[in-house]
């Protein structure tokens, strides 16, 4: 009875964060993401009801600005969605990084969902579309007509690089619903 219940109790307690190496990085940078892997979810910085802003907010906006770009580069390969997220958007802030390589990879991620809260509203999206809504890039007819930054929508990549990872994301888009019931068979085990 004990030897069945012990990989049972070990299977639910045991996230898969729980095997990430964080050799070389610093205890606060480690603090900040268990704070913002806890709340699992990316917050506009209002929520709810009376309009807070919640402690995760402050957490990743101190990931995305203290956080070395190592450090970031291998939260991209962390497996919580919020974390990972935020390492894509902090990456896509910083001049020392390839934009195109890092959006490219972001798009063709389509088993990654975040989830996104804005006041008492909230969306499951994958890590592209979270990105061309709020980060610098446009990737999406809509985002791009709504661009305010006052920043070309391909900043930092050529032309010809915004037109084809337009093209990807607009592809995997279109695929969205099938991948996000992959995502939800794997999270519950149903087949």
């Amino acid at each position: 009875m004990i030897l069945v219940c012990i990989p049972i109790l070990l299977a639910i307690t045991i996230k898969p964060s729980d095997n990430f190496d964080f050799s070389g990085f610093r205890p606060e940078i480690i603090d900040s993401v268990r704070i913002i892997e806890k709340a699992a979810h990316i917050s506009s910085g209002i929520e709810g009801y009376y309009g807070t802003t919640p402690a995760h907010y402050y957490s990743r906006s101190r990931l995305m600005h203290m956080a070395s770009d190592d450090e970031l580069i291998k939260l991209l390969e962390y497996p919580e969605a919020t974390v990972k997220t935020t390492a894509y958007q902090a990456l896509l802030g910083r001049e020392s990084y390839d934009h195109y390589q890092l959006l490219k990879k972001a798009i063709n991620d389509t088993t990654t969902f975040v989830s996104y809260q804005d006041g008492c509203v909230g969306e499951l999206m994958m890590i592209a579309e979270y990105l061309s809504h709020y980060s610098i890039y446009c990737l999406s007819e809509e985002d791009c007509k709504m661009n305010l930054s006052g920043n070309a929508p391909y900043f930092r990549i050529t032309s010809e690089q915004h037109r084809e990872l337009r093209m990807l994301f607009n592809e995997k888009i279109l695929q969205k619903e099938v991948y996000l019931l992959k995502w939800a068979d794997e999270i519950t085990g149903i087949k």
